[in-house]
């Protein structure tokens, strides 16, 4: 970030980094008044609770035990660090004013985490619907919630 902005003086770079403020908000819940983050009441009888930020935690940390080769790049982008350049984004037909280079996607997505700097593969929804579905991180498991709204409808 230092370097583009010290190359491109006249133009305002902004960096946020969602992801570990997303996981911060999570870990220290209450220190931004939340009660229950996690929470939810999906219309299913009642409050389902999700460790959704271990679970997340679980999957970068083993990423390849989950089949990633790429954990923190994106499939589809423009090149340069991370393969993500916000004025360059995939979709946007933009060229990247850091490689010169339109955003496409990455030849295996399977491979990835994340899709556009945003939003996750389908391999990572997979392997996150796999915690939440079995493993411990979602009470009652989503398993059980769908076939509890199978049986209510």
């Amino acid at each position: 970030i230092q370097a583009l902005r010290a190359a491109n003086p006249d133009t305002v770079i902004v960096f946020a980094d969602y992801a570990n403020a997303h996981r911060r908000i999570l870990e220290h819940s209450q220190l931004f008044g939340f009660e229950e983050p996690i929470s939810t009441c999906c219309g299913s009888g009642g409050p389902q609770n999700s460790d959704y930020a271990n679970a997340h935690r679980r999957i970068l940390e083993h990423s390849q035990l989950f089949g990633f080769e790429e954990p923190i790049s994106t499939c589809c982008g423009s090149g340069g660090p991370q393969n993500f350049d916000i004025t360059a984004t995939c979709g946007s037909g933009a060229t990247s004013m850091v490689t010169s280079q339109k955003a496409k996607a990455c030849a295996n997505p399977r491979a990835f985490i994340i899709w556009d700097g945003v939003h996750f593969t389908e391999a990572m929804n997979n392997a996150l619907w796999g915690l939440f579905s079995g493993e411990g991180y979602c009470s009652p498991t989503l398993d059980a919630l769908f076939i509890k709204k199978r049986c209510t409808h």
